[in-house]
């Protein structure tokens, strides 16, 4: 003999239960250096995301466009092109990204990038070249234990 599940009244609904997996978290990495691309993937792949890469601005703008990101780093000096050129776009189909500006440019034009991002109502943070990837890490890992909340 089976026990029955219980019934719920008819104003009660049942628990939803959100499950995420490993892959459920996507990060962009906007770098015109394969290097750079490679190892900020791989510590987002070891922080549990899904990771995409861009090498142009045109590359980032069609992802972007394309797929929802939980986090992007995006480095500003694109092969003579502004990453900056891609904000408006992620704050229109990415709004509650977090942004990583990820770059060696002169402080002034960081500083420029993360100002224009922040009037688009992004969240940003400046991660400095070279890259403290242990930081990086327990940053991503931090927001995935948020993100998937």
């Amino acid at each position: 003999m089976g026990t029955k599940a219980p019934r719920l009244a008819p104003s009660q609904s049942p628990p939803q239960v959100f499950v995420a997996d490993e892959n459920s978290l996507r990060l962009l990495v906007i770098d015109d250096d394969p290097v750079h691309r490679m190892v900020i993937g791989k510590v987002g792949e070891k922080a549990g995301y899904k990771v995409s890469t861009a090498g142009t601005v045109e590359d980032a703008a069609m992802q972007i466009s394309e797929q929802k990101f939980h986090c992007i780093s995006l480095d500003i000096a694109l092969n003579g092109q502004s990453g900056a050129q891609v904000l408006r776009g992620i704050a229109r189909s990415n709004g509650d990204v977090l942004l990583f500006v990820c770059s060696s440019a002169a402080a002034e034009i960081r500083e420029e990038t993360i100002s224009s991002a922040r009037n688009l109502r992004l969240k940003v943070m400046e991660i400095p070249k070279p890259v403290d990837l242990a930081a990086l890490r327990t940053t991503l890992v931090s927001h995935a234990s948020i993100a998937r909340v």
